[in-house]
C-alpha cells in the first residue's frame, strides 16, 4: 500500500493540466491531446505531490495525532455506481456522469462538521480521498 499525496491547490498550469487528464480519465487511449493529459500533469504537479509507503504514513500519522493534527471519525459509504458497466459510463448523458462525479467528489471530501484537523481514516485506508 502505497500514499500519493498532491496539494489541492495547483499553480494554474498544473491545475489546468490535472483538469485535463480528470476529463481524459475514462478514454483510456483514447486521450487526443499533444502532449498525452498524463504526461503533462505528471510533469508539471511532480513539485507538488510526495509519496509514501505504508510505514512512513504510519510515521506522519503518528506525528499529525501527537501535534493535534488528526482526529478520529468513521467514513460515510461512497456512492454505489449507477452505471451498467464502461460502456454504460461512456455512453451517458453528460449531466449524468457529472452528478456521478459531483456525489463521489463530495464523498471524498467528507469531514466532521465541528472538528478541526484531517479525518484519519483518509490516512489509513486506500480510498480516493481529499484531504
Amino acid at each position: 500500500m502505497s500514499y500519493d499525496l498532491e496539494w489541492a491547490d495547483l499553480p494554474e498550469s498544473a491545475a489546468t493540466a490535472r483538469s485535463r487528464l480528470e476529463a481524459c480519465s475514462g478514454l483510456g487511449d483514447l486521450c487526443v491531446h499533444a502532449p498525452p493529459c498524463l504526461g503533462e500533469y505528471e510533469t508539471l504537479a511532480a513539485a507538488y505531490q510526495f509519496h509514501l509507503n505504508i510505514a512512513g504514513m504510519a510515521f506522519c500519522r503518528g506525528g499529525m495525532r501527537r501535534t493535534g493534527m488528526t482526529y478520529q471519525a468513521t467514513p460515510q459509504p461512497f456512492p454505489a455506481w449507477p452505471f451498467d458497466g464502461i460502456d454504460d459510463w461512456h455512453s451517458a448523458d453528460q449531466r449524468r456522469r457529472d452528478a456521478y462525479k459531483e456525489a463521489e467528489q463530495a464523498a471524498s471530501a467528507q469531514t466532521v462538521p465541528g472538528m478541526v484537523g484531517i479525518p484519519e481514516f483518509k490516512l489509513s485506508s486506500n480510498g480516493p480521498w481529499l484531504v
